[in-house]
């Protein structure tokens, strides 16, 4: 099932790389992350945060040496089995946020000493991380790149750099319908 959202949102990155550029031809970038093996299982009933919220360790993102994609691109680094994100759940996400170039961290929820408590879609997350976090499971642990054009919203996301493309590690670890109001 993960695998089949990897696959939709590869193929739609490369159809919306051509979408509003003026050119016939879509540019497509093949994009791989340096990954080997399939991602692990790990069933929502296996995650047990700590005393502040987060699962284990602040991860390290895979970067290639590579240009970065010019389309949306994500990647599970472990396989949840769980309720699902979508536009209006509130999720409780960790975090850690680097740019693609520089290597810089910009954001850490370990950093931070807690979770990210968003409603999704409520503008709160840049555009890209949004659409990269859609369909995710409790449990999955996912890479996302996104490219400088899908980095516009939430204030710079804490520091996020301008124009530059962003790689978010992102932990889902629950998911609830948001308060009334909300």
């Amino acid at each position: 099932m993960h695998r089949h959202f990897l696959i939709i949102l590869s193929a739609l990155a490369a159809i919306c790389v051509g979408c509003g550029g003026g050119s016939d031809e879509p540019e497509v970038t093949v994009f791989t992350l340096p990954i080997k093996g399939a991602a692990p299982d790990r069933p929502e009933n296996t995650v047990h945060p700590g005393p502040n919220g987060l699962v284990g360790p602040e991860p390290k993102p895979v970067i290639p040496d590579t240009p970065p994609p010019h389309g949306l691109y994500g990647q599970n680094l472990i396989d949840g089995i769980g309720s699902r994100a979508s536009y209006g759940t509130r999720l409780t996400l960790e975090l850690l946020g680097v740019d693609y170039e520089t290597r810089k961290k910009f954001y850490s929820s370990w950093d931070e000493g807690r979770p990210l408590i968003v409603t999704l879609g409520n503008g709160k997350l840049i555009e890209g991380l949004e659409h990269g976090i859609v369909g995710m499971e409790v449990g999955d642990l996912r890479e996302i790149v996104v490219p400088a054009r899908l980095t516009s919203g939430a204030d710079r996301l804490w520091g996020a750099p301008a124009d530059s493309a962003l790689v978010f590690v992102v932990g889902l670890l629950d998911v609830n319908e948001p308060p009334d109001g909300v």
